[in-house]
């Protein structure tokens, strides 16, 4: 729908209410990809860029290498940096 800043705005708002739950590390990267995707969407690549690198940070801490959501970050940050 084109509705970038709504979108931000309400995943910015899920990442601070995870961020203060009990074992919250999975739904903070999701948020962090989340945004990033909307910030992509919208050309602003180097927020993007942090916003993955954010989300690759967590994922590398809780998941075993070779998961393959560390792969589709990865291919996200490529995406970005073409």
């Amino acid at each position: 729908q084109g509705k970038y800043g709504d979108a931000l705005k309400l995943h910015h708002q899920a990442l601070e209410i995870f961020k203060k739950l009990p074992n919250h590390l999975y739904f903070v990267g999701s948020c962090y990809h989340n945004i990033a995707q909307v910030l992509k969407n919208q050309g602003r690549y180097d927020e993007a860029l942090e916003n993955y690198q954010k989300t690759l940070t967590i994922q590398r801490e809780i998941f075993p290498e070779g998961n393959p959501g560390i792969a589709a970050t990865c291919n996200e940050i490529g995406a970005v940096l073409r």
